[in-house]
């Protein structure tokens, strides 16, 4: 039987919530919009996945038979292995946590592979559709951009002025809408790609960061 690491809820303030140093997730202004907007539309229905870091604590949840009793009487922090953007978005709240008993192995593990797993999943494109239809359009900005992106339409139109400013019409440059569909797990790597690009100062915002990475794919074959 596959062991159930989980050992209870809690609803903790956002201040006993650590980060893990080692998260190598990048959350995006958009990325936190569409957060942002589910939350106002839907609310908390996800708890957060959390492990004991202090050594002693831990055994003694691992010993203990009652959870209420062992978190009465810890008061440590609690690390994050998924959810470091809701907690982020949350802090000014209780947050619920789940608390797992993982050793630090395990709690490193389950943060390179937790929302992996997810990525690799693929598509039924008609339920898809037809869930969608069921959905509707979202009421917050940050909902309709996501549900926009998931029915395969253009998540938002191209503001001239904002995207190359107040040039002449003579010397504004050419450009085209490109919508692409694909798996979870290469949109994945292109955001992930398109991070290290902008931050290396080589490209101001996405649309550039996919130019420069395919102006170099070409360049070097």
């Amino acid at each position: 039987m596959i062991v159930d690491r989980i050992r209870g809820l809690a609803r903790v303030p956002g201040s006993r919530l650590r980060a893990a140093d080692e998260n190598f997730r990048v959350h995006d202004a958009r990325q936190r919009k569409v957060l942002k907007g589910l939350l106002a539309e839907v609310g908390i229905i996800g708890a957060v996945l959390a492990w004991v870091p202090d050594d002693m604590a831990r055994a003694a949840l691992r010993s203990s038979q009652d959870f209420a009793a062992w978190l009465a009487g810890y008061d440590g922090p609690l690390q994050l292995v998924d959810g470091h953007m809701r907690a982020e978005e949350l802090k000014g709240q209780a947050i619920p946590v789940l608390v797992t008993d993982l050793s630090r192995a395990e709690a490193a593990k389950a943060l390179a592979t937790f929302d992996a797993v997810g990525d690799l999943a693929g598509r039924d494109a008609q339920k898809l559709a037809a869930l969608l239809e069921d959905v509707g359009r979202g009421a917050e900005e940050g909902t309709e951009e996501l549900l926009a992106a998931l029915r395969g339409g253009e998540v938002g139109a191209v503001d001239e002025g904002k995207a190359f400013g107040a040039l002449p019409d003579g010397e504004k440059p050419g450009f085209q809408k490109l919508t692409l569909v694909a798996s979870d797990a290469h949109i994945a790597a292109i955001r992930e790609a398109c991070a290290v690009v902008i931050d290396d100062g080589r490209a101001a915002n996405v649309s550039s960061a996919v130019g420069v990475i395919c102006e170099a794919f070409l360049a070097h074959g």
